[in-house]
């Protein structure tokens, strides 16, 4: 198979000009689903209601990354796969459809979330490396589904065949989006804390988390949608050439 074509640079302006030009729409979808999720979080675990906490429990921070990794980053993603499909396609992305797209697809999306999940912590327990190269080789489970119709491990196995050959290259390129992304949310956060400490309210943080996932989880799910589709351009046959 061919490497992909699209580099670096080109990704990284791709993915800002996109949010750029659709800010309004995308801000909306994930802020929707953010809002939501962690104010449900906010009032279970009792975070709305409570002080300036430094480091929550363990129990706390267990329950609020599995409510990210299993709700909020795979329906953002979704949502915003199909947005990127229209703009790639020429059409104006509609909140309506990938909003509908996003719940339409939550049940496939979360059986295969469990599954990469699973992958991955059977990786841990074996070795980290397995576990490092489970995690990149799986990561477009949710582009999978949404993109090419793929379930279960049918989607696992659609990323990890597009990944195949290119393991080094996603890596580095998932990883520069993830840098830019934690930036932003390391100098947000910081602020957020430095309020939240003076205020002594533990609302503040929940507010400061609600900002930084609803702004930093769309660029990091509309880079790796253009990349998924990179990936599926490069993977497939040329076309043959008509005789002469």
């Amino acid at each position: 198979m061919s490497p992909s074509g699209l580099g670096l640079a080109f990704l990284l302006s791709r993915t800002f000009a996109i949010y750029r030009s659709h800010m309004p729409m995308i801000l909306s979808l994930s802020g929707g689903v953010v809002a939501v999720v962690d104010l449900i979080l906010g009032v279970g675990l009792g975070q709305l209601a409570s002080g300036y906490r430094a480091s929550p429990p363990l129990s706390e921070r267990l329950v609020s990354t599995a409510a990210g990794l299993l709700v909020t980053t795979p329906l953002i993603t979704a949502m915003l796969a199909r947005a990127v499909l229209d703009v790639v396609a020429g059409e104006p992305p509609s909140a309506r459809r990938s909003m509908r797209c996003g719940l339409d697809l939550f049940g496939p999306l979360l059986i295969a979330m469990v599954m990469f999940i699973a992958a991955v912590f059977a990786g841990v327990f074996a070795l980290v490396i397995p576990a490092i190269y489970i995690s990149v080789s799986w990561y477009f489970v949710a582009q999978a589904v949404v993109v090419d119709d793929r379930r279960g491990l049918a989607a696992l196995a659609r990323s990890g065949e597009l990944v195949r050959g290119r393991w080094l290259r996603t890596a580095m390129v998932g990883l520069a989006f993830q840098l830019v992304a934690e930036l932003f949310g390391a100098l947000a956060t910081l602020g957020f804390d430095a309020a939240a400490r003076a205020a002594d309210a533990g609302a503040v943080l929940v507010a400061g988390a609600i900002l930084v996932q609803t702004v930093t989880l769309p660029f990091v799910a509309i880079g790796a949608t253009l990349y998924y589709l990179d990936l599926r351009a490069a993977g497939r046959p040329a076309a043959a050439r008509p005789a002469s």
